[in-house]
């Protein structure tokens, strides 16, 4: 700090991200699971299909009796698994997310798409779809299966985030040059620490970063 007793802050943040609605097509084991998975990770969970009433799901996750396209939706998985196939997999498109699987093998997944598009689905929608979902871990029971959905959900949307964090964040505006150290951008008009090795400008956005380089400036140049 630029005070007289020059002395330091630290900031400690945590990041808090909106819920991100999460559509479940089905009432079967698979989606039961995957459920609570989804709402121990803070998403905004919707189960649809018949005898949801009687599916084991913890407090807070939503529920309807039949299956319906719901706008908003980020994630869409459709866990029928033979049972309203056809009719979860309209709706899911018809709800637009970000991310659209079925639970199913590859084998019956190309049979069920050829069905679709014989029934003139467009094929550009169904290419949307993942099939098998999840990260191919060889999962084979409904806990291996919720946790392949949530682990390539998670890996989706983090890399979404990422993008947007280098761009907004770490992106180098003109005027500015870059803190060696830290990678932030650096107004060099107003820059209040600076330093010169081998004939050349650095700034920095703080007496750390400053410090830092000038304790061994040849590693980061």
């Amino acid at each position: 700090m630029a005070c007289e007793s020059e002395g330091t802050l630290e900031f400690h943040l945590e990041p808090i991200l909106p819920m991100k609605k999460m559509l479940i097509y089905g009432t079967t084991p698979s989606a039961e699971t995957l459920a609570n998975m989804g709402k121990l990770l803070n998403y905004d969970i919707v189960v649809m299909g018949k005898n949801v009433d009687k599916l084991s799901l913890l407090d807070g996750i939503n529920t309807l009796n039949e299956f319906e396209s719901i706008d908003g939706a980020s994630y869409a998985i459709v866990a029928t698994q033979g049972k309203g196939d056809v009719q979860s997999i309209r709706l899911a498109i018809a709800s637009n997310p970000d991310y659209l699987a079925l639970i199913a093998s590859k084998r019956k997944g190309d049979k069920l798409m050829n069905r679709l598009l014989k029934k003139g689905m467009d094929k550009n929608n169904l290419k949307k779809i993942k099939y098998p979902a999840g990260q191919d871990i060889g999962a084979v029971t409904p806990q291996e299966i919720a946790t392949s959905i949530m682990a390539e959900i998670i890996q989706v949307s983090r890399s979404d985030l990422e993008e947007e964090t280098i761009v907004d964040f770490m992106q180098v505006k003109e005027g500015q040059e870059k803190d060696p150290i830290c990678g932030m951008g650096v107004d060099t008009k107003n820059a209040e620490y600076l330093t010169e090795y081998k004939d050349e400008k650095y700034y920095f956005c703080c007496s750390g970063c400053l410090e830092k380089f000038e304790s061994e400036p040849a590693v980061y140049v």
